[in-house]
This record gives structure tokens, C-alpha cells and sequence, in this order.
């Protein structure tokens, strides 16, 4: 399988590195792996003059019309669209680390310029609004043990973190999609779904990882690719194998099940300390706050000591 990322260093001899500008055409590739972040932030430095680009004939890429001497950022651009179209028609796998969507302006020609202008989507479907909103975590729960990107987001785990999550009814919704794993809310923050004959992936943030560590990423994802071009993904045993017994196993999945509510325990009670710290944090307002934002803090006050407050609008003399 040839591998093409945009955005993310993958060394693999099976794997080319580009980014949105400089990369050929995606149809050269079976699978694409991207970073959509930086989509946004290379036409960002495009823009401000801080590097120079060129497309693969050897042209500048400028912010400007395509010319016989020169190819317009735009251009590049808004081709990736046809292109992933094509090889998700031709069965393809897209790869994306999920991010919230995020226009950048100032692109001539392409004012509508986002981190997903070049993603097809199921139909009704758009990559932003409700159904794929920001959010911060690192508290990453595998729900498929059995796609071949599971293996992955467990060893690395420690490197990942989401900014993303999806809605869940709408996964629901759409034919043959599947949650990979769920963030600490138990919100869907890596899905599969299928778009076109092909698959789109979407998984967690990898932070930049250097050295061989590197390199060992490089090739579980082209072999978890493999795996899901093969039909790999989703594959689940016969229901009959639950009924036998491993020794040891029933007592690990014990320990597992008391693990995953002593998770959610602490995440409830984290949000029942943290309303508590912001309650008693915000007489500090007494120190320095002064008019009506110092008459409410001073209220708030005598009423955690034991006053009685006779009316909301009362002014001090």
C-alpha cells in the first residue's frame, strides 16, 4: 500500500511526506494520512511571507492566479477535494487526526479556505457545527478492541490527546460508521465511517514524536492500513468464544470493569471539586473588584457567612 501524509512525518519507505502545497496528487495513493491543522497553518505561512513553496513541476506557489511561471495557492487547494474524492470512490482509507474545524482568511480565490474543504463527507454531513465540536482532553478509552487502529491508539496512548469530539447520535446515524474510542465524557473522539467505496478514519492527536520511537508509529499505521484495506476492521469473534474460559482472564476483566468506573467516579467528583474551587474562588473579587461587580461580591460574601439577604437590589449607602 503507498501511504501519503500531509502534515505529519511518518518515516517509512512505504510513506511519502508532504504538505498541502508541495504534495503530488493524492491519486497516486491507496491512503492518505493527514494532519488537517496544518492545512490552515501552512496557507497561514504562505501568507506571511515566512516560506517559500513550490508544486511538484517546480513552480512557485504563489497568493496569487496560476500563471505559466507560477501556481496558485487556491488551486493547489481546492484540487485536494477531487482528488481524495477519487481515491475514496476507488476504495481508499483517509487517515485524519480530528480537529475542530477553522476557516483561514486572506487566500485569494478562496476565501472559504478550512481545515476540511478537501474532505468529502456523507451526505447531510458537514466536518463542523454539531456534529465534530472542539473540546480538550487526554483521557482516551479504546471501545473497538478489534479495529486494526486500536493497537495503535493503545501503545500510544501517552502521546495522544484529543480536540475533538463527535456527536454520538449522528455516528449512530450514519450507515456502517463505528466509534473506535471515547474520550473521558464518553464522547466518540475516534470513528470510522464510510464515505464513497472507501473509509474515512478519524483518530486522536499524535503529539510530534522523534528518534526510532518514530519509526515504529511509521509502520504500525501502514500495517493498520493494510489491515483495514484487507477488511480486518471490525472483525469480531463467533459469540460462542466468550464461553470459554481463559484462566486468569475473567479476573482481569473484573479488574478492568472496577478501573473504568473508578475513572468515571473520579471525573464525577473532579467536576464537583472544580465547582466548589470556582464558588470559593470568586470572593477574591472582595481584594480588588470595585462598583456593582464589589456590592455582588460583598453579598455573596455575608450570605456564605450566615446573613439573610432581603432583597437582590438593595445599594450600600
Amino acid at each position: 500500500m503507498k501511504v501519503i501524509t500531509i502534515g505529519y512525518s511518518l518515516p517509512n519507505t512505504k510513506v511519502d511526506n508532504h504538505n498541502v502545497l508541495n504534495a503530488p496528487s493524492y491519486t497516486d495513493y491507496e491512503a492518505l494520512f493527514v494532519n488537517p491543522l496544518s492545512i490552515t497553518a501552512i496557507v497561514s505561512e504562505l501568507l506571511a511571507g515566512d516560506k517559500e513553496f513550490s508544486a511538484q513541476d517546480g513552480r512557485p506557489i504563489i497568493n496569487g492566479s496560476t500563471t505559466a511561471s507560477a501556481v496558485a495557492a487556491a488551486d493547489q487547494i481546492r484540487r485536494r477535494s477531487d482528488e481524495t474524492h477519487r481515491v475514496l470512490d476507488q476504495g481508499g482509507i483517509v487517515t485524519v487526526m480530528a480537529n475542530p474545524n477553522a476557516t483561514q482568511s486572506g487566500l485569494i480565490n478562496f476565501e472559504g479556505c478550512d481545515r476540511y474543504s478537501w474532505l468529502p463527507a456523507p451526505q447531510g454531513i458537514h466536518w463542523g457545527g454539531t456534529f465534530l465540536k472542539a473540546a480538550e482532553g487526554k483521557t482516551i478509552r479504546i471501545v473497538d478492541e478489534y479495529h486494526p487502529f486500536a493497537s495503535i491508539i493503545r501503545k500510544y496512548r501517552s502521546q495522544m490527546y484529543y480536540r475533538a469530539v463527535f456527536d454520538e447520535e449522528v455516528v449512530k446515524s450514519i450507515k456502517g460508521a463505528s466509534v473506535l474510542a471515547v474520550g473521558g465524557s464518553s464522547l466518540p473522539i475516534a470513528v470510522e465511517i464510510p464515505v464513497l467505496a472507501g473509509k474515512i478514519i478519524f483518530l486522536p492527536m499524535i503529539e510530534p514524536i522523534t528518534g526510532t520511537v518514530r519509526g515504529e508509529l511509521a509502520t504500525a499505521v501502514v500495517e493498520a492500513l493494510d489491515a483495514v484495506q484487507e477488511g480486518a476492521s471490525g472483525e469480531k469473534p463467533p459469540s460462542w468464544t466468550s464461553a470459554l474460559a481463559l484462566p486468569g482472564l475473567e479476573q482481569l476483566e473484573a479488574e478492568m470493569e472496577e478501573m473504568n468506573l473508578a475513572v468515571q467516579t473520579a471525573i464525577e467528583n473532579q467536576a464537583a471539586v472544580s465547582d466548589q474551587v470556582d464558588e470559593l474562588a470568586k470572593h477574591r473579587r472582595l481584594l480588588w473588584s470595585s462598583g456593582p461587580a464589589f456590592q455582588e461580591a460583598v453579598c455573596e460574601s455575608l450570605l456564605l457567612l450566615g446573613f439573610e439577604s432581603k432583597s437582590d437590589h438593595e445599594t450600600f449607602a
